[in-house]
């Protein structure tokens, strides 16, 4: 039979275990969100946005419905390192994806492509509205102050491409179409949109 001291040691035992479950899957969770996130702007991080890309565009293929994509890059982001330091640069990063995310929809996917550079998915959305909410993002960003360390940084800008998912187009493709459109638009002198090319020259 069951002393006192075996019961208590069950007991303890069995706490210290469920102690351990608890524990481990909140290192799971934990380690789910940071594949999913980017750590500095809790935007979608490259991985999940190119997963959720690949998921929009098979929607789009069936379905026969409007996607979008915005790629948006922050002007002379070097200099602001340069002239303010990384922390001022981490500061801008943030906002900016605090903007980009407060004027999008719920059913927008939003997330961090690179250093500077965001992707804008825009599912169920013609490119004519794309566009709209390009300049819009693009206006609001303009009217940003951001403090950091005590100094408030001057006006940051940024430009856009966009480019709308066709039928034929692998995601290799949509994303060098909508790229193109950023590469001109910062030819272009910057804190510009432009459409990329369509793939039907």
């Amino acid at each position: 039979y069951l002393t006192f001291d075996h019961l208590t040691k069950s007991v303890i035992s069995a706490n210290e275990k469920w102690k351990l479950l608890k524990e481990t899957e909140r290192l799971q969770a934990e380690l789910a969100h940071m594949a999913m996130y980017d750590a500095l702007t809790e935007t979608l991080s490259r991985r999940a946005l190119l997963e959720q890309l690949e998921i929009e565009m098979q929607r789009s293929k069936r379905h026969n419905r409007k996607l979008t994509l915005l790629m948006a890059d922050i002007d002379l982001f070097k200099r602001v390192n340069d002239t303010y330091g990384h922390i001022a640069g981490d500061a801008v990063i943030r906002e900016i994806a605090k903007t980009l995310k407060s004027n999008t929809r719920r059913s927008d996917y939003v997330g961090r492509y690179g250093g500077e550079e965001f992707l804008i998915l825009l599912p169920e959305t013609p490119i004519g509205k794309a566009l709209l909410l390009a300049n819009k993002l693009r206006e609001q960003t303009a009217l940003l102050r951001v403090h950091s360390e005590k100094i408030t940084l001057g006006q940051v800008t940024i430009s856009l491409g966009a480019a709308a998912f066709e039928k034929d187009s692998s995601l290799e493709q949509f994303i060098d179409r909508v790229d193109q459109g950023l590469y001109l638009a910062k030819e272009g002198g910057r804190n510009k949109v432009v459409r990329g090319p369509s793939l039907k020259k």
